[in-house]
């Protein structure tokens, strides 16, 4: 017993069942086993949408040769995906990064699309923008800027909710800086 509370003590052992237990939970989490990572599928949904892509740019549906064609180079596509990826090309790419935080920035418009504003929502918005709108002395009726209201109010709105999807996102995240401030005399490249 006296031998089995020492054992219990040692650094390596805790090492050793820590490794152990990191395994386990990685195996567990990955049951999918080595397969699944290397086949690649290509859905009904993604073939309609090449399809769809097609015919959009040629106004004919593909022959079968290049709907064919198409989901070959979907096939290819996936395959130098993975292989970049698992190489590592797609970290500290600027041109990656730059593609990602677009496609981010789009997501979170469409989820950030304002509701429609009513009449009251838009005079009240003029109210308080009356300069955005030629207001003045003789300001026009808000019927006949309505849909220019509308357009700058929409737009309001889709920043202030981006934004607030971005602070969302950003509450995830801890970050630190570790770069010297700014000065006068510092090259700001």
């Amino acid at each position: 017993m006296g031998r089995l509370k020492a054992l219990l003590r040692e650094p390596l052992v805790h090492f050793l069942v820590l490794g152990a237990g990191l395994f386990l939970v990685y195996s567990l989490l990955n049951r999918s086993g080595g397969d699944d990572s290397r086949t690649i599928v290509v859905t009904r949904q993604q073939v309609e949408s090449l399809v769809a892509g097609f015919f959009q740019t040629f106004q004919r549906p593909p022959t079968e040769a290049e709907r064919d064609a198409l989901i070959q180079d979907q096939v290819r596509e996936e395959v130098y995906f993975r292989e970049g990826t698992a190489l590592g090309l797609d970290r500290d790419d600027p041109v990656i990064r730059a593609r990602l935080r677009q496609k981010m920035e789009f997501l979170t418009q469409d989820v950030a699309a304002p509701a429609d504003p009513t009449d009251d929502e838009l005079k009240t918005y003029l109210a308080q923008n009356p300069g955005a709108f030629g207001g003045g002395p003789n300001p026009p009726a808000f019927e006949e800027i309505r849909n220019a209201v509308r357009r700058e109010w929409m737009d309001v709105r889709r920043t202030e909710l981006n934004e607030k999807a971005y602070l969302e996102m950003l509450a995830r995240y801890s970050v630190r800086i570790d770069a010297p401030p700014l000065t006068a005399s510092s090259p700001a490249h």
